[in-house]
């Protein structure tokens, strides 16, 4: 059920609650048209809560929008720019909305916040590479399994981020990511050990 009788309007008020309930509502009903205002709010929002609900929203838009001719390139250029150009630590659920606008800079953006030292930004950058994925499952993106799969092995990514990462593929089922799940077991301790150890199992399952 709505939480506001006019969204739009709803992101403009001046308190909190009422602005997010706005973004929340339009993460169910919005429409395209609703995107730029939702992206700016994701970037400008003197809120946290704001920020964040404005970017789900604008990702559930944009995963509502999937096919490449639905939305024109121009136009998911000029949603990503702001996106681009914003500091990941000041909404990291803005990683959401790179990986569902679906251009080669929003999957440079993912891949640099999976190098970034701060937990919330890598947590954010794997949400959006998760959203990417689906977005290539849906459009038949064969070159994303490459580039997915070879973070596991990438050294500049701190290990429990690249444990994760490979917990990813299984559930993707990128099987090529299972080489280098197997060369990172040895090198971890504790938890993360049987994490990997299940991740695998399942990249090794038959038929995968």
């Amino acid at each position: 059920m709505a939480e506001t009788t006019d969204p739009v309007r709803a992101l403009a008020a001046p308190d909190i609650p009422t602005r997010s309930a706005g973004a929340r509502d339009l993460a169910e009903s919005g429409g395209r048209e609703h995107l730029p205002v939702l992206v700016r709010l994701a970037v400008e929002d003197p809120s946290t809560g704001v920020r964040l609900h404005a970017a789900g929203a604008a990702a559930d838009i944009l995963s509502r929008h999937r096919s490449p001719s639905a939305i024109p390139a121009a136009e998911r250029d000029a949603l990503f720019r702001p996106v681009m150009f914003s500091e990941p630590g000041l909404n990291p659920g803005l990683f959401q909305v790179a990986g569902e606008i679906n251009t080669r800079p929003g999957m440079s953006r993912i891949l640099g916040g999976m190098r970034d030292p701060r937990v919330d930004v890598r947590v954010g950058a794997g949400v959006g590479l998760l959203r990417r994925a689906q977005q290539g499952q849906h459009n038949g993106d064969a070159e994303l399994e490459r580039q997915g799969a070879s973070l596991v092995g990438d050294a500049r990514i701190k290990p429990e981020t690249r444990v994760d990462l490979a917990a990813l593929c299984a559930a993707l089922g990128w099987t090529s990511a299972l080489a280098e799940a197997e060369a990172l077991l040895p090198q971890l301790t504790g938890r993360l050990v049987e994490v990997m150890e299940e991740a695998i199992a399942r990249l090794r399952e038959p038929g995968r």
